[in-house]
């Protein structure tokens, strides 16, 4: 599951935060539901972009802020990508906390120009404005590289 920690550490840059106002990725603590957890082994977050572990270690204390409760319960989490990782402290708290296993993504050098992305609309969703739920996470991660606008489709 998807969540949103709403710790921005993104400077500038807007459509690539996930944790800013319209955005589709993540729910946020406010519309979280444990009760619906049944089955969910873990959660993911994405909300940096070239950043640093100290920028990391803040969206970590935001997790755990929002989120602590149910850490326990799964049996992964996914920090996302676009971070420079640079100490182990970070990945290794979760891990020894909470017994987690730890995924981090690759960033955009392996999938560019790599092919064809075909997505479809799963769902929609308003948070100020109208938002397409789609079955890929690519535009949350590398939007420069789909330019496109749903505004067209129906």
């Amino acid at each position: 599951m998807r969540i949103n920690q709403e710790c921005s550490k993104q400077i500038g840059h807007a459509i690539y935060d996930p944790c800013s106002l319209g955005s589709r990725f993540g729910v946020a603590i406010e519309h979280f539901r444990p009760d619906l957890l049944d089955g969910v082994s873990g959660l993911h977050f994405h909300t940096l972009c070239q950043r640093n572990s100290d920028d990391l270690e803040t969206t970590l204390n935001a997790v755990e802020e929002k989120f602590g409760p149910w850490l326990s319960q799964m049996g992964w989490i996914n920090f996302g990508g676009g971070h420079h990782i640079t100490r182990e402290d970070c990945i290794k708290k979760m891990q020894d906390k909470y017994r987690l296993e730890v995924y981090l993504e690759p960033g955009e050098a392996i999938a560019l120009n790599a092919g064809y992305l075909v997505i479809t609309v799963l769902d929609t969703h308003h948070n100020g404005i109208d938002i397409a739920i789609l079955d890929t996470s690519a535009t949350c991660h590398i939007p420069g590289v789909f330019p496109f606008s749903f505004s067209a489709i129906k």
